[in-house]
């Protein structure tokens, strides 16, 4: 009988209760904005954000931080790792204060191949992911800052934006776009001027989906 609960549990639980569940047993740990949570170079566990946002970012040759993923509750990192077994080439940092669950990588690993809606669910982030990317490489061969910025908020008004439009300063869409802060502003006011968007109180808001 008790087997046939937990099975119908198992069912009828959405992959985000059943990812929380398996972390449930695992350190939860906080960081503040600012913390590197994982090293460049490191084989590190596997982190599931509970609250907050990371972000994952290389350091140019210039020396500037190059933002390249931002991620949100519920999503757990860096499964590449674990499945190449190899080193990261990345750092993550708190982008903003974080609360994480921590899991050796080979449990994680152990799990995602025993739950395949968990596996289907990670290769779909993962597709929506790599499109994003695609998406911000075809705006660099373009070349035109308006057009790497209006794709960027595009991507983050997808992810993170609502009704309030998306939080982010100059120097954070310096960082994912690989800009330079002056750039950004020069462009931000242009784009205003011509109606894309709107700059209110620190957010900004897509008039119209570019």
């Amino acid at each position: 009988m008790t087997n046939q609960i937990n099975r119908w549990y198992a069912v009828s639980m959405t992959v985000p209760e059943k990812v929380a569940i398996f972390f449930e047993r695992f350190p939860e740990k906080t960081f503040e904005k600012g913390d590197i949570l994982i090293q460049a170079g490191s084989k590190p566990p596997i982190f599931l954000i509970d609250e907050g946002t990371v972000a994952q970012y290389d350091i140019a040759e210039s020396g500037d931080k190059l933002i390249l993923n931002l991620f949100k509750p519920q999503a757990f990192f860096p499964m590449s790792t674990a499945t190449a077994d190899e080193p990261t080439p990345f750092f993550f940092e708190a982008h903003t204060k974080v609360k994480v669950r921590i899991a050796p990588a080979d449990e994680v690993l152990q799990y995602v191949k025993k739950n395949p809606d968990v596996l289907f669910d990670l290769l779909a982030r993962v597709y929506r992911g790599t499109d994003g990317l695609l998406m911000r490489l075809a705006r660099l061969m373009e070349g035109t800052a308006e057009g790497r910025i209006i794709q960027e908020l595009n991507i983050m008004q997808a992810r993170f934006g609502g009704d309030e439009g998306i939080s982010i300063t100059e120097a954070g869409l310096a960082s994912q776009t690989g800009l330079a802060r002056e750039t950004v502003s020069r462009t931000l006011k242009k784009l205003k001027q011509q109606g894309v968007l709107d700059l209110k109180r620190g957010r900004i808001i897509l008039k119209n989906n570019n």
